[in-house]
């Protein structure tokens, strides 16, 4: 999806005295895509794209964690075997090629040679294994799959194989906690529990300074070894036109478009709503990107939300029109629906719904009276840096209080709230807001047991399974459909619907994009 120019005129302060010089080169770069060659990027424009973002990120390798925060920033550092172009199609980007057998237990690939990390040193198969490794141990989708993950080299070539038919090539290209290879010294000593300090990947930007909640910035890589191969989504060339990309981290909605108005900030992440009508005019362009989820956790671990007939007594009790009315101004930038796999997917379906979005206040009462819930008050974790998690919580809270039920709010910044909700005993209730694009819903990280709600359903593990095993497109909608059920009856989580993904730029600045988040590694200046 690209960027669109908004319509009306108008004028525009800019902030910078440097000259933004044209590209020399006629079709350098395109809303549609680039080529960088094999030599890396050149033809540098400018020197620095200032990004205001939404959130501070916990971390920057995309490995680490599931939020879009660090995956967005970190992708333009680091890069995986495999990754979705824009049409949701896998496609080679440090593999050169690779074979899956017939049952799903294996996939070889043959990787590309001649690959530099930003140390200069050359990518190894063995600095793949390790990142492979790395990976597997932290993406909680993979630990919960992949746990007989066995690796082999021959040569050139890295085969990665399991013991029973497991989704490898989907979990490798997964948006939500994707895989990073980076070289094998710096993933040495780095134990259980413990993160990547040195930042080191194969991507046409490398780290330059994090300044925690303040900024992150990136310089252009000149010796990146990139694919000539047309750019689409996460996949093919990647130009780097611009030398330095800074994220500064701006919590408050209004003050991100302030800075844009103002020429403070290049492009913004997270536009609110009801602020888009301030960026109509010729100055900005604005890209609106639907398929976003926003998503209830209860905590199946312990405390009150343990208990079954609480959890589908709250089922029954939201209306999700109010969720998405809390923080979404213009119906259209929002759509009502419980599926766990996002339109398109090949496992999409509406079966399996029962009770979801019922608001039935009497429903959810005659199920409150059989639960074991003894008055207790409900604990709900949120964060204001993501404004639809902090209005779905307080549209949660009013129906608790419509059912007698009392609780209290506590919200924290980001990088702080992943923290907190990674602990079972610090609350009853989180969100969270993600973009799930995969081809199988069994990659899907908050469907993994070691995902923050703990999820532990005989029945959800088993329509799971049902999943990887499904093959026709009659299969694949039952085995979707069994898995909305089993949820519908747990309660694993609750799903709101698809939601608008808003971002902004000055209308100078093209080449931009977005998959599952913003991409800015074609952006240029084209005054």
């Amino acid at each position: 999806m690209s960027y669109r120019k908004s319509s009306v005129s108008g004028g525009r302060f800019k902030r910078r005295a440097l000259v933004r010089f044209s590209v020399a080169v006629a079709g350098l770069l395109t809303l549609a895509g680039c080529s960088a060659g094999a030599g890396g990027a050149s033809g540098a424009v400018d020197d620095e794209l200032d990004i205001a973002w939404a959130a501070s990120p916990a971390s920057i390798v995309p490995s680490e964690n599931t939020t879009m925060a660090t995956r967005d920033i970190g992708l333009n550092i680091y890069e995986g075997l495999v990754a979705y172009d824009a049409d949701y199609q896998m496609q080679p980007m440090l593999a050169e090629s690779w074979e899956a057998a017939p049952d799903g237990k294996s996939v070889a690939f043959t990787l590309r040679s001649g690959v530099l990390f930003h140390d200069g040193t050359e990518m190894t198969p063995e600095d793949v294994v390790a990142s492979i490794e790395y990976w597997s141990t932290r993406n909680v989708s993979a630990i919960q799959y992949l746990s007989t993950l066995k690796t082999s080299i021959d040569g050139n070539t890295l085969t990665l194989s399991t013991d029973t038919a497991e989704p490898i090539l989907d979990l490798l290209a997964v948006t939500v906690q994707p895989l990073a290879i980076m070289p094998a010294s710096v993933l040495e000593g780095v134990g259980e529990g413990e993160a990547v300090t040195e930042y080191i990947g194969t991507g046409p930007y490398s780290f330059a300074e994090w300044q925690k909640d303040q900024y992150v910035s990136l310089t252009r890589f000149d010796d990146y070894v990139g694919l000539d191969t047309p750019s689409s989504g996460y996949a093919g060339a990647k130009a780097a036109s611009i030398e330095n990309l800074k994220f500064w981290i701006v919590t408050d909605p209004s003050a991100r478009v302030a800075g844009l108005q103002s020429g403070t900030y290049d492009a913004i992440d997270q536009v609110q709503s009801d602020e888009l009508s301030q960026l109509s005019g010729d100055d900005y362009a604005t890209n609106i990107a639907m398929g976003t989820f926003s998503l209830l956790f209860f905590n199946h671990s312990e405390g009150p939300m343990a208990d079954e007939y609480l959890r589908k007594a709250l089922y029954q009790a939201i209306d999700m029109e109010q969720v998405e009315q809390a923080t979404f101004s213009d119906p259209s930038q929002y759509e009502l629906d419980g599926a766990v796999a996002p339109k398109g997917n090949a496992f999409y379906t509406q079966d399996g719904l029962d009770g979801w979005n019922a608001g039935d206040l009497d429903a959810a009462k005659e199920l409150l009276a059989k639960s074991s819930y003894s008055g207790d008050t409900i604990r709900i974790l949120a964060t204001e840096d993501y404004p639809q998690i902090y209005n779905f919580a307080i549209v949660v809270q009013e129906t608790l209080k419509s059912l007698g039920i009392e609780s209290d709010i506590t919200t924290q910044p980001w990088t702080t709230y992943l923290e907190t909700r990674s602990e079972p005993g610090n609350w009853d209730l989180s969100f969270t807001t993600l973009y799930p694009l995969a081809t199988l819903p069994s990659t899907f990280s908050f469907l993994a047991s070691t995902y923050p709600g703990w999820i532990d359903s005989a029945e959800i593990t088993a329509a799971i399974e049902q999943v990887n095993s499904a093959q026709s497109d009659e299969e694949k909608t039952a085995a979707a459909a069994a898995l909305q059920a089993a949820n519908s009856d747990y309660v694993g989580f609750l799903k709101s619907g698809n939601e608008a993904t808003i971002t902004a730029a000055e209308s100078s600045l093209t080449g931009l994009d977005y998959l599952a988040g913003p991409i800015y590694w074609n952006a240029a200046f084209s005054e």
